[in-house]
């Protein structure tokens, strides 16, 4: 039944001991209910089975709805270059997805890597400038708005714009900042 048709099911049985219990549990959560439980408890059980359904579809649902807006936005930025970073302040870690690896001219094995490598890519003109817009932004928080260049593995010269927020931590403390660039 549970494979062709959603619907909340309340199992009234007479077994109470546990091994029976638990293969039911396995079948759905949906209500396990010893026969003569009176009408009170009866009717209350399948109440709440009934709002146990309605939040797994509500979820079902709302995942689905995540899952297309996620595909949306990655399409968008896929389609517009543009990559998405984030910085773990620290861990001093900086997580990449692969568009962003691929504006720096890096391989997927450094989707998570530590700040200092990417700071070896930018370009030594460049370098205080964005060391200094880098750790303006961790100190007084907000955003983060700049334009560098790195000089990738192979020896091509890319012209890059990041932009970012800084989160704050409970204490007012740079926890993370999550950005784009292209």
């Amino acid at each position: 039944i549970m494979r062709e048709r959603h619907i909340p099911i309340v199992f009234l049985s007479s077994h109470a001991d546990r091994a029976v219990v638990e293969k039911t549990e396995k079948i759905t959560s949906y209500g396990y209910v010893l026969k003569n439980p009176g009408s009170t408890v009866l009717f209350a059980s399948i109440r709440m089975a009934f709002r146990l359904f309605e939040a797994r579809k509500t979820i079902s649902e709302n995942l689905n709805r995540y899952r297309v807006q996620a595909e949306r936005l990655q399409s968008a930025l896929d389609s517009a270059g543009v990559g998405v970073w984030e910085l773990n302040v620290r861990r001093n870690s900086l997580i990449s997805d692969e568009n962003m690896l691929r504006l720096l001219g890096l391989g997927r094995e450094h989707v998570n890597i530590e700040l200092s490598s990417l700071m070896e890519l930018v370009h030594p003109d460049d370098m205080m400038r964005v060391h200094a817009a880098m750790q303006s932004a961790l100190n007084v928080g907000g955003g983060l708005d700049l334009k560098f260049r790195v000089v990738r593995h192979n020896g091509t010269l890319r012209h890059l714009r990041a932009s970012g927020i800084v989160n704050l931590d409970g204490d007012g403390r740079a926890e993370r900042v999550i950005g784009v660039c292209q």
